[in-house]
C-alpha cells in the first residue's frame, strides 16, 4: 500500500496538485472557486476510454486536465486502465485477456 501512495503522489505532482506526505490530496492554497473541468479517462464518451484519441478530444472539450485510472501489474509497470481486471475492455484469448491486471505482466 505504501507504493500505491508514492505512485499517488507522483500523479499528483506531474497534474500540479497538491499532496501531503502520504500521498494524499491536500487542501490547495487559498479560497479560490475556480471550476476545473477534468477528463475522464479523456472524454471516454466521445471515444475509447485511455486512449490518446480520447485524451485529445477532452483537450478540444476543454479539460483543464485529463484524469487517469492506473493499474500496477505484477511486474511492478504502471497502465492507464480503469477497472482492476481485463475482462471489459481486452480482447483476445483468455488466458490473456481476462482476470486482474496485478497478476498479469505487462507482456
Amino acid at each position: 500500500m505504501r507504493q500505491l501512495s508514492r505512485y499517488c503522489a507522483m500523479l499528483f505532482v506531474l497534474l500540479g496538485l497538491p499532496c501531503n506526505a502520504n500521498g494524499q490530496a491536500s487542501q490547495a492554497a487559498g479560497n479560490d472557486s475556480s471550476v476545473l473541468a477534468i477528463g475522464h479517462r479523456g472524454a471516454s464518451g466521445y471515444a475509447p476510454e485511455h486512449t490518446m484519441a480520447s485524451y485529445d478530444r477532452a483537450i478540444e472539450l476543454g479539460a483543464n486536465y485529463i484524469e487517469q485510472d492506473l493499474q500496477l501489474t505484477k511486474d511492478g509497470v504502471l497502465v492507464a486502465l480503469h477497472d482492476p481486471t481485463l475482462d471489459r475492455t481486452a480482447r483476445g484469448d483468455a488466458v490473456n485477456c481476462k482476470g486482474l491486471v496485478i497478476d498479469k505482466t505487462l507482456a
